[in-house]
């Protein structure tokens, strides 16, 4: 569902870090139909501002029972939280053990696959890396993909529903719009 021209308000919290970034969502009178539609499982919220063609702001999962509808006054208004990636965050489990002389890459290749986000960003400065006595672990695949990318302060994140791996100072999330008065922001 789309909407336009209602009473609105967000937070969202972006950042480079490797928790899932948060948005928070109010809309004013939605009809029943909205509600229920925004209450049902598995959704997602896309935000997207600006004149013309829109940037996306924000691409992220609805949490499960964080959909709230609450009377103030004679309005209904319904409040949305969502996180970023945050299905695939619980979702997916790594079980996997490397022999002697693994390349970073390739488990690091299998873990992203695991993960089933698309890449939004690798940096071509990752240093490549051997593990001399091989690499087992069990767990939720982003403490794996934390783990590995750890190895020479290598940090990852996900923004809009795609993963991003930086090398140690690289900068920002390439291609972030800029919201400003020039861009079509508006007070």
């Amino acid at each position: 569902l789309a909407w336009r021209d209602l009473h609105m308000e967000a937070e969202i919290e972006l950042d480079r870090g490797s928790k899932p970034n948060k948005a928070k969502v109010q809309v004013w009178n939605l009809s029943a139909g909205s509600r229920a539609f925004c209450e049902s499982s598995g959704q997602v919220l896309q935000i997207l501002a600006g004149d013309g063609v829109p940037s996306q702001l924000c691409l992220m999962d609805v949490v499960a029972r964080q959909v709230i509808t609450a009377r103030k006054g004679a309005d209904v208004v319904t409040t949305i939280e969502a996180r970023d990636g945050l299905r695939r965050w619980h979702e997916s489990v790594f079980a996997r053990s490397y022999p002697p002389g693994t390349a970073r890459s390739v488990i690091l290749a299998d873990v992203l696959a695991e993960l089933r986000l698309p890449i939004g960003y690798q940096s071509p400065s990752i240093a490549p890396f051997i593990y001399s006595g091989g690499y087992s672990f069990v767990g939720k695949a982003v403490d794996a993909l934390a783990e590995v990318m750890s190895i020479d302060l290598s940090s990852w994140t996900i923004q809009a529903g795609a993963i991003y791996l930086f090398a140690p100072h690289d900068p920002g999330v390439p291609g972030a719009p800029l919201l400003s008065e020039e861009t079509g922001l508006m007070e």
